[in-house]
């Protein structure tokens, strides 16, 4: 299981996001004022996490070909995002 980080204003302003990431079987770290509040889990007893498939994403229907490749600093900054640490 991995573990995501969000501030308490995350969890008010992304509470569908968060949520959604939890239902993928995501562990989510709330902190405030950079110090660890809360820990939001999964429930243990609920059904077997659904596995996404990135094949249906609207993502794959785009034509990527005409963008720019990103630098490692672009890349470097998208992962770190999109591990939940905003």
């Amino acid at each position: 299981m991995s573990s995501k980080t969000a501030t308490v204003r995350d969890l008010r302003n992304h509470y569908n996001t968060l949520l959604a990431w939890i239902e993928a079987g995501e562990e989510i770290l709330i902190t405030r004022k950079g110090k660890s509040l809360a820990r939001l889990v999964p429930e243990k007893s609920s059904p077997q996490h659904k596995k996404l498939d990135w094949e249906k994403s609207a993502a794959f229907s785009i034509d990527h070909s005409g963008e720019k490749m990103l630098t490692a600093k672009e890349s470097a900054a998208l992962l770190h995002a999109s591990q939940g640490n905003w």
